[in-house]
């Protein structure tokens, strides 16, 4: 078995901030070596192991906010017939089992090599200034014994701040009032549903009802589920809260209590919703879909006020509108959501995804360095997306230039140049 791996680019994770940005990486600079590390036997991240559906809103009236590497995979699924609403401007429903098999296509004709079914568990740094270390490597534990990764850029995407954690970097975690974190949950879907089936409101009264009579269902009060064609609905019903989804003993626990409050719905609907007696359990989340664990500690913290404020960031690498969207870290059925004012749109800075205290790392995905409220609008798939492949078109840029300077250093007119010139919307 291969024991080592030497690369110029190492991207661990292989969601879509990972994917597109070790796709942006190689585009970017296509003499560069990049590899991509991914935990599961597919791609895809909480699109297709968490079984996140569909897309969360990427346009503002009819302004596209994420588009780049993002549009072009959904392009690909519209064009092979993969995406539901295909015939919309902005499609969101997507074939999750059939986004891993594009995925894999697009990485592969990036030219990135891949090795998937390994984890990385062990990151070694050195000083490289007062204020900042840089990695040296990476070891990547599989089944066949450990693997010696070293590069000379990296990137985090694996949605939890895993290698800044094991790098020993700055981070924070949940509110800053008590460190709680927003429930995660595990999406389920149900098929063969009766055609005279009520709608999800009816449903959420029937919820109510359910709850009085002592059944506790999940934490939900109501019923939020979406329509994944061919008489199915997809559930994003159960809550699970209270766990630190980074703790491989709590994350024990909650995987179950997650399949235990599906299971409790499923035979609900079964048993008491007309049009469901012999409906079908179509899948599961491979894992639970997290909406929040650790946040890097980066050269600029993304605020609320910035968000509200639909401030445009000069070194802005992505722009969004999904609204603040916080489902209560106490478990309980209550959700904040405050929305942005219509017709604008915020930004994401690029000194977001730098951490401030390693020097040869960015951060791709979920983990940015923002607060807790902020957190839980740039959580999208849409805006992780964006944020992959900013990430990817600096460490391509960086290794192009062969240079000893950081990603702070590097000019970011350069790194919306080339994203301008690959698609990604920053006006």
């Amino acid at each position: 078995m291969q024991t080592s791996i030497e690369t110029d680019i190492l991207v661990t994770g292989g969601g879509l901030a990972g994917c597109f940005a070790a796709i942006a990486a190689k585009r970017t600079n296509p003499a560069s070596r990049v590899f991509l590390v991914e935990k599961y036997g597919f791609l895809g991240g909480m699109a297709t192991a968490g079984f996140v559906f569909p897309y969360m809103s990427y346009k503002s009236a009819n302004k596209r906010l994420v588009g780049g590497l993002f549009k072009e995979l959904n392009d690909r699924l519209v064009k092979e017939g993969f995406m539901l609403d295909a015939s919309r401007d902005f499609p969101s429903r997507f074939d999750s089992a059939m986004l891993r098999c594009v995925l894999d296509t697009m990485v592969i004709e990036a030219g990135v090599d891949m090795l998937f079914h390994g984890l990385v568990n062990c990151v070694e740094t050195r000083s490289d200034s007062i204020d900042a270390k840089k990695i040296v490597s990476e070891t990547i534990q599989t089944k066949a014994g450990s693997i010696h990764a070293t590069a000379k850029w990296y990137i985090d995407a694996t949605g939890n701040a895993d290698i800044v954690f094991h790098a020993g970097g700055k981070w924070v975690m949940g509110r800053e009032s008590d460190g709680l974190v927003q429930p995660a949950t595990l999406n389920f879907r149900v098929g063969n549903i009766g055609m005279l089936a009520p709608n999800r409101q009816i449903i959420g009264v029937k919820i109510k009802t359910e709850k009085k009579a002592g059944n506790p269902l999940t934490p939900r009060d109501n019923c939020l589920a979406f329509d994944a064609g061919h008489h199915q609905l997809h559930f994003n019903q159960t809550r699970v809260a209270g766990f630190d989804f980074t703790d491989p003993f709590a994350m024990t626990a909650a995987e179950i209590e997650g399949r235990k409050q599906a299971s409790r719905f499923i035979h609900f609907l079964r048993d008491k919703i007309p049009g469901y007696k012999r409906s079908t359990v179509v899948d599961l989340g491979t894992e639970l879909g997290l909406r929040e664990t650790r946040r890097i500690v980066g050269e600029y913290v993304l605020t609320e006020q910035d968000l509200l404020d639909c401030k445009q960031f000069p070194d802005r690498i992505g722009l969004g509108n999904y609204s603040i969207d916080i489902h209560d870290p106490k478990g309980t059925a209550n959700t904040d959501i405050r929305h942005i004012p219509a017709g604008k749109w915020y930004s994401i800075p690029f000194r977001s995804l730098i951490p401030k205290d390693i020097s040869n790392l960015l951060v791709a995905g979920r983990p940015i360095s923002a607060t807790h409220v902020a957190h839980s609008a740039i959580r999208i798939l849409p805006t992780c997306s964006a944020i992959g492949h900013a990430a990817g078109v600096a460490a391509g840029l960086i290794a192009q230039a062969n240079s000893s300077g950081t990603f702070k250093d590097l000019l970011v007119a350069k790194i919306q140049s080339l994203l301008r010139d690959q698609g990604a919307v920053l006006e």
